[in-house]
């Protein structure tokens, strides 16, 4: 029987059960939300995986189309107020060349971007530049993820039909292209070859210089003392961050006029939506109140600080990286649900461990729940929300164990040294 038992366990913490138990779960979960979505028709539920069910198509990127064609985009207030403006100047400059495949005059006179899509130069230039980057999204899938070529193969594509790929997709945010630039200085930062690291610190600072938050990374670097990775990377930063503000009207004064523009998003955008636990709070019919949100407020940072500073305790690579992408998700007041694909790199590596423990369960169930596409019913409970608020609570316990354990050990230490 005990034979039985521990034959059992072992089964049960092989990778490979996990690989095929976390593909074919995503896989169900696409073809019933396509199901229903067939089923239902125009009117059903299902849509709601995209934002306000495509009501607002590209939005992301045919707005930003429409502020960045005349080069002043940070005191541009046409259609949406300025502190719709907020973000560093390469994400503007990547969008202005797109205005230049269509005729922006028509939109310019009406102030209004929203049907820009309609265009069918535009169009197919920027579906171009989508299945461009899935495609690139896929090869950094295929370099992360250990395995045979058909595992890997299934992993990027669940991956990619997932709801916070889809939903991040629909929006044309580039979030999309950070979260790609994040997961290859992930993987290369360390490399024992040097194209690698470099590759890693420039993927790290444009993905920096699109989205800001993931600076954070730069915590890796200090922690292993790479000092001199530390000053490539500021003057990479300065090159993607800086360089591009001199392409539009006020060069260098606009990032005073983007700090106030940042300003202003935060007070426009409160944290009930998206990805913070009180939008989480919220979600589950929760009503508002200013003392809950400052309380969840409080464990947001709390668990963070806690996140970051075991960073150098935890030995296992991916729970490593969720420390630190988890913060970039739920640290910032103003998280899009598109912040969710952030986690996508400490996923992938996640199914890279030969064996796992049995509480691993738990985390692969978790990761499913934050790419399941399907909405309404019980999953309106089971969805990114519940993933992303036991994903934060089995990491918090695991930085707990990990620091009380090393703890111990220097304890320990310290009462040998002494006898």
């Amino acid at each position: 029987m005990k034979d039985l038992f521990i034959k059992a366990k072992n089964t049960l913490c092989d990778n490979r059960i996990f690989e095929r138990f976390f593909i074919g779960a995503t896989i169900c979960c696409f073809i019933t939300w396509l199901i229903l979505l067939l089923k239902e028709g125009t009117t059903s539920e299902q849509f709601k995986v995209f934002f306000e069910s495509t009501n607002d198509l590209f939005a992301d990127m045919t707005n930003v189309v429409g502020w960045t064609s005349q080069r002043d985009v940070y005191n541009n207030a046409m259609y949406t107020p300025v502190g719709d403006k907020p973000y560093p100047a390469l994400n503007y400059l990547i969008v202005y060349f797109f205005s230049r495949t269509i005729d922006m005059k028509p939109y310019l006179e009406n102030e209004f971007f929203l049907n820009i899509y309609w265009n069918s130069r535009f169009m197919i230039i920027y579906l171009l530049f989508v299945i461009f980057t899935l495609v690139a999204f896929y090869q950094v899938v295929q370099q992360a993820k250990t395995g045979s070529g058909k595992v890997r193969a299934f992993m990027a594509m669940v991956v990619l039909f997932s709801s916070p790929m889809i939903y991040t997709i629909e929006r044309g945010n580039f979030v999309l292209h950070s979260m790609i630039c994040v997961f290859i200085f992930l993987l290369y930062y360390d490399s024992p070859d040097k194209w690698k690291r470099e590759l890693a610190l420039i993927c790290l600072a444009i993905a920096t210089a699109l989205k800001v938050t993931p600076a954070l990374l730069g915590i890796l670097l200090l922690y292993d003392k790479k000092w001199k990775e530390v000053l490539h990377i500021i003057i990479y930063g300065l090159i993607f961050g800086l360089l591009p503000f001199l392409f539009f009207k006020g060069g260098f004064s606009n990032i005073l006029t983007m700090l106030r523009n940042m300003k202003l998003n935060l007070q426009m955008y409160a944290a009930s939506e998206g990805c913070t636990l009180y939008a989480t709070y919220l979600y589950c019919d929760g009503k508002e109140n200013v003392a809950v949100q400052e309380i969840l407020k409080a464990v947001t940072y709390a668990s963070c600080v806690l996140f970051l500073i075991s960073i150098p305790f935890l030995k296992i690579r991916w729970q490593k990286w969720l420390a630190v992408l988890l913060v970039l998700v739920i640290a910032p007041s103003r998280s899009g649900q598109y912040c969710i694909i952030y986690l996508i790199p400490a996923m992938i590596v996640f199914f890279n461990e030969k064996e796992h423990n049995l509480s691993e369960w738990i985390v692969m169930i978790l990761f499913i729940l934050i790419l399941n596409p399907i909405q309404g019913g019980i999953w309106r409970i089971l969805d990114f929300h519940m993933g992303i608020v036991g994903l934060v609570a089995y990491m918090f316990v695991r930085c707990v164990v990990v620091l009380c354990q090393d703890l111990v050990q220097v304890k320990m230490s310290f009462s040998h040294s002494n006898l």
